[in-house]
């Protein structure tokens, strides 16, 4: 658990599994309390059980899960129990600027008990690109330049690095374009790649 938001909380531990908030004021209304929590996924792919946290020894439990991705990551849902899908307008929002509902492909539920589960397939999504070239080649009486332009059309999910082939005998004298931030060289059995 990361943070506890809602009001007059005095104190709050957990202890195995087990959240206990203690408050400075009784509650005899509606009382909201924003738990935040984070947990590390293994190496994609990968299934997740989304955890249900639930408060103990209410009478009547209900609420709404969201769940989603902003991220080039593409979700399954592999299993819904104890949940109803329902349209993403119909999802209360709060104030969470710190954890924002997410805006691309999400799944919003009802839950009217305090038992649910949900079970979803995470994967990387992987760019795909096509490649349009044009080369210029100069020769002169000691050498010869070779000018390439690559233009990418990037889909799917964002491309952050790619590699180039570079045939062996050249050396890369420059690499430019509005987005390149950096490249590097690596030696390869036919010929050098730049990154």
């Amino acid at each position: 658990i990361t943070s506890l938001e809602g009001d007059f909380i005095r104190t709050w531990a957990l202890t195995k599994g087990q959240l206990v908030v203690e408050l400075s004021r009784a509650q005899e209304r509606t009382y909201r309390l924003h738990v935040r929590a984070e947990s590390a996924t293994e190496t994609l792919p990968a299934e997740v059980n989304v955890p249900s946290i639930t408060p103990v020894g209410g009478l009547r439990t209900s609420g709404h899960l969201a769940v989603g991705t902003s991220s080039a990551l593409q979700l399954v849902i592999r299993e819904a129990g104890g949940l109803t899908q329902i349209d993403g307008s119909m999802f209360p929002r709060v104030n969470t600027p710190a954890r924002p509902v997410p805006q691309g492909k999400a799944f919003f539920y009802l839950h009217a008990g305090p038992t649910y589960g949900l079970r979803l397939a995470v994967d990387d999504i992987v760019p795909g690109f096509d490649v349009s070239t044009r080369v210029v080649t100069t020769l002169k009486d000691d050498d010869w330049i070779v000018e390439t332009q690559l233009e990418l059309d990037v889909r799917d999910a964002p491309l952050a690095r790619f590699e180039v082939h570079v045939p062996a005998g050249l050396m890369v004298a420059a690499v430019q374009g509005s987005q390149v931030e950096d490249y590097h060289l690596s030696d390869a059995p036919t010929g050098e790649t730049a990154r």
